[in-house]
Formats: C-alpha cells, sequence, structure tokens
C-alpha cells in the first residue's frame, strides 16, 4: 500500500474532466515526459475516471511510449 503524502495528493488529483488525473491527460496527449514526471513522482496508474479508465487504457489507446513507461512503473 501507497503511503499519503501531499505530493501523491497534488499527483493524483482528480480534475474538472471526467475527474481525469494528470496521468490519464498525459497518456492522452501522447506527453512521455509528463507521464515520466508524474510516474517519478508516484502517480497512481490504477486511478479511474467516470468512465471506469484509467491511465493504462488511455496510454493503451493514444501512446505506445507513455503504455512502455506504465508497464515499467508497474514491473519496478
Amino acid at each position: 500500500m501507497r503511503t499519503c503524502d501531499p505530493l501523491r495528493a497534488v499527483v493524483d488529483a482528480q480534475g474538472a474532466v471526467r475527474d481525469r488525473t494528470a496521468l490519464m491527460h498525459a497518456a492522452l496527449s501522447d506527453n512521455a515526459p509528463a507521464a515520466r514526471a508524474l510516474l517519478d513522482s508516484g502517480a497512481d496508474y490504477d486511478a479511474e475516471d467516470t468512465l471506469m479508465k484509467t491511465p493504462v487504457d488511455y496510454a493503451a489507446e493514444h501512446s505506445q511510449e507513455v503504455s512502455e513507461l506504465i508497464i515499467n512503473a508497474v514491473e519496478a
């Protein structure tokens, strides 16, 4: 289980657009540098939005590079 700290709360904050996290938006926009920074900061790759989609789902649909970053984070 992950610990609670203020940075994680900010990294995993869900926004106004379907409760998507910053990592979801990075995957949707194929922004690998942002995804890497978010994952390095402990972003939750299992978070779900109102459509029950996770960053993994969005990365699979929109960004092979972000998909690979998430897979590496899961395996770490």
